[in-house]
């Protein structure tokens, strides 16, 4: 437990990291229809940190009955982050 880290675990924060990915993506309500979605992971992360929030974001979809179509992963240099866009149907 660090100083800084009000007593959350690593799990709780891996969560929290997820969720605000899936809150960017700003998900569409299933209707058949292809949709995109898109959410930045750091650039100064590790390859497992990004590997857990795209892999959380993949599987939170594909238990609410959703079908991954596509992942393209991309650098935006100005904003400091990778950013990953999803299509989802």
């Amino acid at each position: 437990m660090g100083l800084f880290d009000g007593g959350r675990t690593q799990e709780d924060k891996n969560l929290e990291k997820i969720a605000r990915a899936l809150d960017e993506m700003r998900l569409k309500e299933p209707d058949g229809l292809l949709h995109a979605g898109c959410f930045g992971v750091s650039m100064i992360a590790d390859a497992a940190s990004i590997s857990m929030v795209l892999d959380g974001v993949l599987e939170f979809l594909q238990k609410n009955g959703r079908e991954i179509v596509d992942v393209k992963p991309s650098t935006n240099s100005g904003s400091g982050n990778s950013l990953f866009t999803v299509l989802y149907k």
